[in-house]
C-alpha cells in the first residue's frame, strides 16, 4: 500500500512536468523605431520674426 501510495504521489508531483506540448521558444521580433524624416517647412524663421516685430513695435512706440 506504501508503494501504491508513493507511486500516486509522485504521478501528482510530475505530471505539470509533461504538460503542454515540447515546442522551440521563438522570441517574438523587437519593434524598431524609426524617426521620422524632417519636414520641409521653414519654421525655424517664425519665432525670431515674431521677436523682431515685437522689439521693433516698442522701439516705435518709445519714441513717440
Amino acid at each position: 500500500m506504501k508503494k501504491i501510495a508513493l507511486t500516486a504521489a509522485a504521478l501528482l508531483t510530475a505530471a505539470p512536468a509533461f504538460a503542454g506540448t515540447v515546442e522551440v521558444f521563438v522570441a517574438p521580433p523587437e519593434p524598431v523605431v524609426e524617426e521620422a524624416p524632417m519636414g520641409g517647412s521653414n519654421a525655424g524663421w517664425v519665432v525670431p520674426l515674431v521677436a523682431l516685430v515685437i522689439v521693433g513695435a516698442g522701439i516705435a512706440i518709445a519714441s513717440d
